[in-house]
């Protein structure tokens, strides 16, 4: 009990220490994610949603066995990598749209979120003769999600995509 009491008073303080200074009026163009990890091993996950813009999120759940399709590199909807998800998730979207979530976590626990990384991230070239095997970089989490539960699984598989 006092291990649990103690975990509890360092993530409260953590949650508190986030509500403290999201209240000061900071201004933010991207999103920030952290985990507290407790004494017994357990973590938990959590970010804030500070963007240029409303992302107007909405709750998602993708179902064991749902057919995706990636975006290519040249933007056209659905001529991208095609999947059928193995794990369903629960997530938030963004701008309304199924596939592109902001935050998530599959029916194994794996969980994650896309952050913004605009001027640093940098993204690979995709030959017209490999598109069948990309994504857009927004559907990164829902693939992820979709189709490990490991991070060692997401290691793996991640090298096969573009």
């Amino acid at each position: 009990m006092a291990k649990a009491t103690a975990w509890c008073r360092r993530a409260f303080g953590a949650l508190a220490a986030v509500g403290l200074l999201g209240g000061q009026g900071l201004s933010a163009e991207a999103c920030t994610s952290f985990v507290l990890k407790g004494s017994d091993g357990g973590r938990v996950y959590a970010r804030t949603m500070e963007f240029g813009m409303p992302l107007n999120s909405q709750p998602v759940l993708i179902q064991r066995g749902t057919p995706l399709r990636g975006n290519g590199p040249d933007g056209k909807i659905g001529n991208g990598l095609a999947w059928t998800s193995r794990y369903a998730m629960v997530g938030l979207n963004a701008l309304g749209l199924k596939d592109i979530l902001a935050d998530g976590m599959n029916e194994k626990g794996l969980a994650g979120g896309l952050l913004y990384f605009a001027g640093y991230a940098k993204f690979q070239a995709v030959s017209p003769g490999q598109t069948q095997r990309s994504i857009n970089s927004a559907q990164l989490l829902t693939y992820v999600l979709t189709n490990f539960t490991t991070v060692d699984e997401v290691k793996r598989g991640l090298p096969k995509i573009l």
